[in-house]
């Protein structure tokens, strides 16, 4: 969230019982907004659980549970463009060995 040549505002966020204030510009605020209750919400999911204890533990295990979750929609769609690519080839020798000569 960085637009050096934009107006830039000052924005409070909770995570967990604890605030901090974030730059953004006017426009990066919903999705600044939108992700500190993703994140909170599921370090609130880690906390509930009391397996981990301690704030910043929390945080990371909130970290790798996000980026587990990026990387594996990550794969998922480069899977599903694969996917496309051979469905796509498999309809032109479709396409192909129909308009081949006819018996």
């Amino acid at each position: 969230m960085n637009a050096p040549s934009a107006e830039r505002t000052t924005v409070s966020i909770q995570l967990l019982e604890r605030s901090y204030q974030v730059s953004c510009t006017p426009a990066e605020r919903a999705l600044l907004l939108a992700s500190a209750e993703l994140v909170s919400g599921k370090m609130q999911q880690i906390r509930d659980r009391g397996k981990v204890v301690g704030l910043e533990r929390i945080l990371a295990m909130t970290a790798l549970n996000l980026a587990e979750e990026l990387l594996r929609q990550q794969q998922a769609a480069a899977g599903s463009e694969g996917l496309d690519r051979r469905m796509e080839a498999l309809h032109e020798k479709v396409l192909h060995a129909l308009e081949g000569p006819a018996p």
